[in-house]
């Protein structure tokens, strides 16, 4: 008996063709960037109308965008998109699931007593489709290779005692780069940042079981791990029919052992990190500005930042000029819209400031992408900070989201962006002043060499301390 599609002719039809057509009115470039995008949908609609499941539509709907060759054009399975974060806003963090304290216990021994016939590595606590859970892992491809890049503090990966420069070299018996071999043969930054985000994603994933991790120390010698992944300390946006999205702000001062390091005794200087543009991150990052006011230099760590709302760039590039400037502007078809910011002279809570003169230094990687470009190129481009790092990931495009007929959703750019002088990032990405290959001998090091090349350059920046 033939098994009935899921999906009718009908339906699959009217979402490719709602798909196309959106593309065909509201792309930036009416050419297309020269595709023939008429030759598009006559090649690409009969595998549609072949299609009988969602999955196979959108095998069908990722090649047809492919084809334009740009960022920000992506169909979202519409589960995804409507997925809703738990009601904690974050990770579930029931009492059922064992600590994680021990990441060398004896994996046969039993923490859930409402398991106790099973392998204790499967049979944790109930496991939220929602969930979100880490090892506590920064990953990147460094010397062509997974290396932890960063360990989060008291994290499942910190408490078994990895450290930045280890090499990742397999997981459960994976070879965590086979997936990308070929995305790290192909040139361009879009390709890096593809390859660059599987291997973070690496971190990510349930709670369900311990996973054998292995490594290769700085001594070069196999470090095997048993390690759980426990709940993530960012919380859970939805915003739309975006997929949900982690939010964390972070502000320090660089400590005195940092700063000592760098001949830099006597200094203040401050380090604001966030992990998307989202309206909930902006009332955290005022509030780590207003505490950071003081210092003789910032640094704004945008590494890792995939983007969010453009308009954020305003509200937190005001916070650093004294005078009104644009960031660069995005042009449709038919209008151009400026990123312009005011200086910002009052907290939110009513008290009057200057707006920060001090130096300003911005961190960007191969995953800093879309709004983060806009804010680390439009305000390199103008003079007001230095960049440091590694090139953006060049995926600059504004885009809008439009919900399909089989209930996905499409992502589509609908503007360029150009930082004021006319460049454009879009293919080409950030580039950082001061540049910054990592290797793991630097890594070994300095545990953040990008960091540090930042606050030598703000130690130099100001008058020398008393």
């Amino acid at each position: 008996v033939s098994k009935a599609p899921e999906i009718s002719q009908d339906l699959a039809l009217s979402t490719f063709d709602t798909v196309w057509l959106r593309i065909d009115e509201t792309d930036f470039d009416p050419e297309h960037g020269g595709v023939d995008w008429d030759a598009v949908r006559d090649e690409l609609r009969p595998k549609a109308m072949s299609a009988t499941s969602n999955r196979e539509l959108r095998a069908v709907l990722y090649d047809m965008v492919s084809r334009l060759g740009r960022s920000h054009f992506a169909v979202i399975p519409g589960e995804i998109a409507d997925q809703e974060p738990p009601p904690s806003g974050g990770a579930d963090e029931s009492d059922d699931e064992p600590s994680d304290d021990h990441a060398h216990d004896d994996p046969h021994e039993s923490h859930d007593h409402a398991h106790h016939d099973q392998d204790p590595d499967e049979a944790d606590a109930t496991d939220d489709e929602n969930e979100w859970a880490t090892f506590g892992l920064d990953l990147r491809i460094v010397e062509h290779k997974a290396t932890v890049v960063s360990v989060e503090p008291d994290s499942p990966a910190a408490k078994a005692g990895v450290r930045p420069g280890w090499v990742l070299e397999s997981i459960d018996g994976g070879d965590p780069l086979a997936s990308v071999a070929e995305l790290r043969e192909a040139a361009g930054p879009l390709a890096r940042y593809a390859a660059e985000a599987y291997v973070r994603e690496l971190d990510r994933g349930t709670r369900r079981r311990r996973h054998t991790l292995v490594f290769r120390d700085l001594d070069e010698q196999e470090q095997r791990l048993r390690i759980r992944r426990a709940p993530t300390r960012e919380s859970l946006v939805k915003v739309g029919t975006l997929p949900l999205l982690p939010v964390r702000v972070e502000h320090r001062w660089l400590s005195p052992s940092e700063l000592e390091s760098i001949d830099a005794r006597g200094r203040r200087i401050g380090v604001i990190r966030f992990t998307t543009w989202m309206p909930s991150a902006a009332e955290p990052i005022d509030r780590a500005v207003d505490e950071l006011r003081d210092a003789d230099g910032i640094v704004i760590d945008l590494r890792g930042n995939p983007g969010g709302f453009g308009g954020m760039v305003m509200g937190v590039g005001g916070h650093f000029v004294n005078d009104p400037i644009s960031l660069g502007s995005m042009s449709t078809r038919d209008t151009t819209i400026e990123f312009r910011l005011n200086p910002r002279r009052v907290t939110r809570d009513g008290r009057a400031v200057d707006p920060i003169s001090a130096p300003l230094a911005i961190l960007v990687d191969p995953l800093s992408a879309s709004t983060s470009e806009v804010f680390a190129g439009g305000i390199q481009d103008v003079g007001r900070a230095r960049v440091f790092g590694e090139t953006s990931a060049g995926a600059v495009l504004p885009a809008a989201m439009l919900r399909l007929p089989n209930g996905d959703v499409l992502l589509h750019a609908f503007a360029d962006y150009h930082v004021p002088s006319g460049t454009r990032l879009e293919g080409r990405g950030v580039i950082p002043d001061q540049p910054r290959t990592l290797t793991r001998a630097a890594l070994a090091a300095e545990n953040d060499p990008v960091l540090m090349d930042a606050a030598r350059w703000i130690r130099d920046s100001g008058p020398p301390v008393p």
